[in-house]
């Protein structure tokens, strides 16, 4: 593989150099414009002529390099291995959005998932990028956790004016752990919001060309990060007054501990969600429109909840216990784990809006 010509910042060499003679896993740390990318595939060039086994764990789930994005992915360059940039992954995580806010939990576990399935194939390096979420409380409070539970040997922070010091600061003296604060390469531009956008619909749309539909028992396969099939079925006069209360049709209706669950076709009329939680007895009224729902994005995972391939969501049918997708996937007797995402999609890749599943809702699940 060749990297593309830039003008290598002083010191990029030496700190390949020092991360080459004393290996470990390598943490990448930089804004969303500062070259993250160009810069982890000049290590792996440089590393991968030293003879060392690399692995390249890509957890930018917005740009992503490995997978298409709302995934995080492994891929190893074996010693002295030629070949296009970047190879198909190994392993890929769904994390199921394309900006880790909301997502902290499956994003983490994921990045030490994969470091620790690369610590199994024997790589000598193991090299982590990021997301581009450094600033604020909630950037600062990721990168910090990510940092914590990987344990990396080094650290290295791509900057323009500083603007990772309040990180790095916290990390300064921990045991085992060398800082490397590099400049960000003359080259790399800022990357616009549009421009970002526009490169995931293209990797999405890559991803789905060829895509058919599958579909999907869900005896077979259980439902993760949605809410059903966990409480008690609704009867159908239950399922009646909840209709004619709320004015809409009720496609399925289950009561869990967390309150009353409800999957409607065309939104809701009425807003009379205090009658039904007293006819109830519940808190809350969760509520997920079937309409708002086609065209979200799945991940089809196996048993380990390893991700085999994505899905975009095209029916879900609780009765007949169904559930259809669109999908590269070609075998899927080792699906099953279906994890429901946050993001819409049509099927040429273009994104629609973000849905939430996890926050308890007074109504029906609008766009946001």
């Amino acid at each position: 593989m060749e990297t593309k010509a830039i003008q290598v910042p002083e010191g990029w060499h030496q700190v390949a150099g020092v991360i080459a003679r004393e290996r470990g896993i390598v943490l990448l740390l930089g804004a969303s414009d500062a070259g993250k990318t160009t810069f982890a595939r000049y290590l792996i060039e440089e590393w991968n002529r030293e003879g060392i086994l690399v692995a390249l764990v890509d957890g930018d789930i917005g740009q992503s390099t490995l997978g298409p994005p709302t995934t995080i992915g492994l891929a190893l360059f074996p010693p002295a291995s030629i070949g296009a940039f970047p190879p198909p992954p190994v392993a890929l995580r769904f994390v199921g959005a394309t900006s880790p806010l909301g997502h902290f939990l499956p994003l983490i576990v994921g990045l030490k998932r994969l470091a620790d399935q690369a610590a199994e194939e024997k790589a000598g390096i193991v090299l982590v990028d990021t997301t581009g979420l450094i600033h604020g409380r909630a950037g600062r409070e990721l990168k910090f956790q990510k940092i914590d539970l990987l344990r990396p040997q080094h650290l290295i922070a791509l900057e323009r004016q500083e603007e990772l010091e309040p990180l790095l600061l916290l990390h300064e003296g921990r045991r085992g752990l060398k800082v490397h604060r590099l400049p960000v390469a003359e080259a790399v531009g800022n990357k616009p919001w549009e421009g970002r956008r526009a490169h995931r619909e293209r990797k999405f749309q890559e991803y789905f060309h060829g895509a058919h539909s599958l579909e999907l028992s869900l005896k077979k396969v259980r439902l993760h990060g949605f809410w059903f099939q966990g409480g008690r079925r609704l009867h159908t006069n239950e399922l009646a007054f909840i209709e004619k209360t709320l004015g809409t049709i009720v496609l399925h209706g289950e009561q869990g501990p967390e309150g009353l669950e409800l999957l409607v076709s065309g939104g809701i009329t009425s807003g009379e969600h205090s009658r039904i939680k007293d006819v109830f007895g519940v808190s809350e009224v969760r509520i997920a429109d079937m309409e708002n729902l086609t065209g979200l994005l799945l991940g089809l995972n196996d048993a380990e909840n390893d991700t085999l391939a994505l899905g975009i969501l095209q029916g879900l049918d609780l009765k007949l216990g169904t559930l259809s997708c669109l999908t590269p996937l070609q075998d899927p007797k080792a699906v099953r784990l279906i994890q429901f995402g946050s993001l819409r999609i049509d099927p040429i890749g273009r994104e629609l809006w973000i849905v939430s599943l996890q926050k308890p809702l007074d109504k029906t699940l609008f766009p946001s």
